[in-house]
């Protein structure tokens, strides 16, 4: 049995056709003649809403600061138990990894010692 294929496009096209229609400026050699008036129905959508994004500075700034805002109320903050028991657990790494360090610089520091006086 013969199947006819649907003229369907593949997904390499869509993303083609997707790159193609956001080039406002120009229209590519591979665009087909009829997507020019899309390019262009597109294009006066994207001034309208271009035009209807512009605010003053003063509303931009509130709304960064209302964003901020926004955003801390879904941060979820640690319990004090959780954040004595993170801090505890940062000075003792802290202070382990400055042992360890401190050991190295000292054993470096005499093998240094007893090569320039040998």
């Amino acid at each position: 049995m013969h199947v006819q294929s649907v003229n369907k496009e593949t997904t390499r096209q869509r993303k083609t056709r997707r790159i193609l229609l956001t080039d406002w400026n120009s229209v590519s050699t591979a665009n087909s003649a009829g997507s020019i008036p899309l390019i262009k129905r597109r294009n006066s959508k994207v001034t309208a809403m271009a035009e209807k994004e512009k605010k003053s500075f003063g509303s931009k700034f509130t709304g960064f600061f209302k964003g901020i805002a926004q955003e801390l109320k879904k941060v979820t903050w640690p319990t004090g138990k959780q954040l004595f028991r993170s801090t505890v657990t940062v000075l003792v790494v802290c202070a382990i990894v400055a042992i360890i360090i401190s050991l190295f610089d000292w054993g470096l520091s005499s093998l240094i010692k007893l090569l320039v006086k040998g």
